[in-house]
Parts: C-alpha cells; sequence; structure tokens
C-alpha cells in the first residue's frame, strides 16, 4: 500500500491491497478472523505503522464502540438528512441513477 491517502476512503483497489495484510494478520493471530476492532488495531499498528499505546489498545479494546456501529450510525444521519431536506450531490445522484438502471436491468433479464 503505497499512498496513504488512497486509504482513508473505500476503493476496490485499497481493499485488494489489504486482503493479503489482513490474510497474514489472521494467520498471525486467529482472534483477529472474528474480532473486527482487534484486527483494525493490529493492523493500524503493523501495516500504517501507528504507534498505539499498550493502556489504549487494551482501553479499546475493553471499552469503544464499534467502528461499525459508528459508521451505520454516521450513515443512516446523511441519509436521513437527505430525505429530509432533499439534498444529494451530484456524485449520489450518479449512483442513484445507475442502480435504477441495474435494477431495471436485472429485472428485464429476468422477465
Amino acid at each position: 500500500m503505497t499512498d496513504r491517502f488512497s486509504r482513508q476512503t473505500f476503493s476496490w483497489e485499497a481493499v485488494t491491497e489489504a486482503k493479503p495484510l489482513v490474510s497474514h494478520l489472521i494467520a498471525m493471530d486467529r482472534r483477529t478472523e472474528k474480532n473486527d476492532l482487534l484486527c483494525i488495531l493490529k493492523f493500524w499498528q503493523m501495516y500504517d505503522g501507528i504507534d498505539i499505546p499498550e493502556k489504549t489498545f487494551y482501553d479499546v479494546l475493553s471499552h469503544a464502540t464499534s467502528p461499525e456501529v459508528i459508521m451505520r450510525a454516521r450513515r443512516k444521519i446523511s441519509e436521513e438528512r437527505r430525505g429530509t431536506y432533499g439534498v444529494i450531490s451530484e456524485v449520489e445522484r450518479k449512483r442513484l441513477d445507475l442502480a435504477k438502471q441495474t435494477r431495471m436491468q436485472v429485472k428485464q433479464a429476468t422477465l
């Protein structure tokens, strides 16, 4: 993973680059296969070079809210705001149009 900024947002390229690293983590510590938070913390330490003090590491593991819960809550708020204000960015509009076209194509193909 060469460009740290490419990892700040989701991309299939970033997933492809991270996959062998995550596989290596799981091989080294099987607990990371079933514990996303442990996997994230160890990934940041090993591959992103982030120094996480031991106490912080264990505090996060034992007390922190799951990153997935926080992300889903943020997405839900964004979704509700779009519904309330009708505000959709150009990128969102294109994604919605593409999703609608894809659904129509799938529906036609199954008829």
